[in-house]
């Protein structure tokens, strides 16, 4: 019984000591938006954000998709950091292995601590085959925090034939009916 009591009293202390931690106090790096639709030649955006849970002034990943889908054209900065390695290392830090279906180093600093949500990075695709494309960030820090210390929200596109502008509707005014 002594030993029951023991147990207890040591896992509630634990739990003390390390707290509440719930999904409100870590930060979230995201694709966004989390699913896009496109057609088959077309050249979109996704953009890479985080929210951070605490002041934050730097961040790093990767992003993987199915290259049989998309092509990375570019990574640009999302302007949430003010130093953005790419520009910084002579001939550019940022790695896009199209036939892997890999981004790699995509990285900025900060020479300031960021509080508010905003866009870490701006990657642009080319859909060049019909089907779904996960987009997934890996390897992410986020001031130094990864997994399981940071939450990731991955995306997909769905690249379909066709084009997915909708329809044009023209509403006609029409005087009102007389019922007798």
């Amino acid at each position: 019984m002594k030993e029951k009591i023991g147990i207890c009293v040591a896992i509630i202390f634990i739990l003390m000591a390390v707290g509440n931690v719930n999904g409100n106090d870590l930060s979230i790096i995201s694709i966004s938006p989390q699913e896009k639709t496109v057609p088959v030649g077309s050249t979109f955006t996704l953009n890479i954000n985080i929210t951070p849970a605490e002041p934050i002034s730097a961040a790093a990943c990767n992003v993987t998709f199915d290259p049989a889908i998309l092509q990375a054209l570019d990574v640009s900065n999302g302007g949430m950091f003010d130093g953005w390695w790419d520009d910084v290392i002579p001939g550019g830090l940022i790695q896009i292995n199209n036939t892997a279906g890999k981004i790699s180093y995509i990285a900025a600093t900060s020479s300031y601590n960021v509080t508010e949500e905003g866009t870490f990075a701006i990657i642009t695709f080319q859909a060049v085959s019909t089907g779904i494309s996960y987009v997934n960030i890996e390897d992410p820090t986020i001031h130094g925090k990864s997994p399981p210390d940071i939450i990731v929200v991955n995306g997909s596109v769905t690249v379909i034939e066709g084009d997915i502008t909708p329809p044009v509707i023209t509403l006609e005014d029409y005087p009102p009916s007389v019922i007798n």
